[in-house]
């Protein structure tokens, strides 16, 4: 068993749990003259009110209020008071006292899935109007209006549900592959860590595709499971036991493309049904409810699908190359052609001679951020991956996807610098089907200051393939 010590983070991932459109005429901006409440922090025993809540947006922390109705989704669209005709659990919404609703008062709660949901919801908790509430969560906009998102903890009628910042959480695993974290770990978790973590579970079914909600309707608990347009599907749901058959006992994991989707989604995978799986991936909102995502490894029996993770410590770079952040860390440079390296949030670096229905001559180097190697017997490691399926072979003899290393490069133009190429990349051979580097031997003459790595991609006016890069480290 393992305890995680949780501290929030002041910029917890915003998870959208419900769509929420803008209201019409919001409400007036606070009168700078007249300033409401000027706390700046809160606490369990002083928690902001909605009113200084509206004022410390950007913030997280304590909120208490009188809970008054909710949002109703869909075609009504519209704020309503009590709770009689509520049918949407996903929010409530809370002002500074009971009474007739006031627009510019309003604030609006989004629940997690979860037991702060199951407590607090209008839709199975009528009675629950009229009763004040503490909330620990982000002050954020949510349906258009201040409100709070991502509430890990809540107080109501004396009772705590959620997990109390500071505190303990207890979990069965502890995320390692010999001590996978449980899917009422993940719960308990998701949205409060980051990182990749092994978790485990049997696979019971799938959210139907093409679906995008997760409820009894959308779920498939039972064979034959349909795929769709071309065949598979790209989730499925793993629960504690093989014989879970519920929505709340299920948990939703995403299977991006690649190995492991090929060989779990269950169109194309009858067999996997029933079987127990160990997955690689974050603990993420899913389907509006605790999840799996980006996983990039995982293990059935004897069986490994996937980039199998390298634990590295203390690594000297270790970058996604997913978030504009990351990714900005690194120079790009053109050296000919129009395109260049650009980022994207689900392949990581990108590049590409493919524009206008035509492949274009290009040189483009994307090139990491200095690094002191001295004293260390450096290695890189990276998940990439080249496509389409029929330019899978192209350029791959002739050296076009290469790595570098520079210890007299500074900017500008590469071509200007000493390069010496990191050879035995491993290729792969099936298109957008991420692979492994391999751990790439940096040379022993390059181990020292002012180390640069550098990826180098080259296509012609006949024939280019694209080339996407993530998860690199050097280490």
């Amino acid at each position: 068993m393992k305890n995680l010590k949780f501290f929030p983070l002041l910029a917890m991932l915003a998870m959208i749990l419900t769509a929420c459109p803008e209201p019409v005429n919001p409400p007036e901006p606070p009168d700078p003259d007249d300033p409401i409440g000027d706390s700046t922090i809160s606490t369990l025993d002083d928690p902001w009110t909605v009113s200084e809540a509206q004022q410390n947006q950007g913030k997280t922390g304590y909120v208490k209020g009188v809970i008054v109705g909710y949002y109703c989704m869909g075609a009504d669209n519209q704020w309503i008071a009590g709770s009689d005709t509520c049918s949407v659990p996903t929010n409530i919404l809370i002002q500074d006292e009971a009474g007739e609703l006031q627009y510019d008062k309003y604030f609006p709660v989004q629940l997690p899935a979860g037991e702060i949901r199951s407590a607090l919801n209008l839709v199975d908790n009528k009675d629950n109007v009229g009763k004040t509430v503490i909330l620990y969560g982000d002050l954020t906009t949510y349906c258009g209006l201040d409100g709070i998102k991502n509430v890990s903890f809540a107080v109501l009628d004396g009772e705590e549900y959620g997990q109390k910042p500071g505190t303990d959480i207890e979990t069965e695993g502890e995320g390692t592959k010999a001590s996978p974290y449980t899917v009422a770990d993940v719960t308990k978790l998701y949205n409060k860590v980051s990182g990749s973590f092994f978790v485990k579970g049997f696979i019971v079914g799938q959210i139907k595709a093409g679906e995008q909600s997760y409820n009894e309707t959308t779920a498939e608990f039972t064979a034959p499971f349909a795929g769709n347009d071309k065949g598979y599907n790209t989730n499925i749901l793993i629960g504690a036991t093989a014989d879970v058959n519920t929505v709340d006992a299920a948990m939703p994991v995403q299977l991006p493309s690649g190995d492991v989707r090929l060989n779990l989604n269950l169109p194309e995978n009858p067999d996997m049904y029933g079987q127990e799986v160990i997955l690689y991936g974050t603990l993420e909102d899913y389907f509006g409810v605790a999840g799996v995502k980006n996983v990039t490894y995982a293990i059935v029996g004897d069986e490994t699908f996937g980039i199998e993770p390298v634990d590295v410590n203390n690594a000297l770079l270790d970058e996604t190359l997913m978030t504009q952040e990351s990714f900005d860390k690194f120079t790009t440079y053109s050296v000919k052609g129009d395109e260049e390296w650009h980022m994207d949030a689900t392949y990581g670096a990108t590049m590409s001679g493919f524009a206008d229905n035509a492949s274009h001559e290009n040189e483009d180097w994307l090139i990491t951020p200095a690094l002191d190697l001295t004293g260390h017997e450096a290695k890189v490691l990276f998940e990439h991956a080249r496509g389409p399926a029929s330019e899978i072979t192209v350029g791959v003899d002739e050296g076009w996807y290469s790595v570098w290393v520079s210890n007299d490069y500074t900017e500008g133009d590469p071509t200007a610098a000493t390069w010496k190429e990191i050879t035995g990349v491993t290729h792969g051979d099936t298109g957008w089907s991420y692979v492994s580097s391999g751990e790439l031997a940096i040379p022993a003459e390059n181990c020292k200051a002012n180390a640069r790595i550098a990826f180098k991609y080259i296509c012609s006016d006949a024939e280019s393939a694209t080339w996407e890069i993530r998860n690199l480290k050097v280490y």
